[in-house]
């Protein structure tokens, strides 16, 4: 049984906006339709690429929702455009806000 409330298996591929061109994951549809995009339509999550960390939120394009995939963890996870692999992830608290320890410092103070 995993940590993580949700698994797929997913393909990473480039995805154009524009003149960006990003490396993905899109999301399963039959995930998707369970989770509250209603409410928040970039759902922030952590979770695991290829047993390797990610912290990321899932944006919407077209009916469809992706997280973008960095350079590093591509690297670290010995993964590349084309390549399928195992996705797992729960959602966040959605209105959390990650405050740095100094600006908290300067708060108490």
């Amino acid at each position: 049984m995993s940590y993580f409330a949700y698994e797929f298996e997913g393909l990473i591929q480039h995805h154009n906006v524009g003149t960006y061109v990003y490396t993905v994951v899109f999301l399963d549809p039959a995930i998707a339709a369970k989770l509250p995009f209603d409410k928040h339509p970039r759902l922030r999550m952590h979770g695991e690429i290829n047993d390797h960390p990610i912290e990321a939120a899932w944006q919407p394009v077209r009916g469809q929702y992706y997280v973008m995939l960095s350079k590093p963890l591509l690297r670290a996870a010995e993964l590349a455009v084309g390549h399928r692999t195992v996705v797992r992830f729960s959602l966040v608290d959605q209105h959390a806000v990650d405050i740095p320890a100094d600006v908290q410092h300067v708060i108490a103070n």
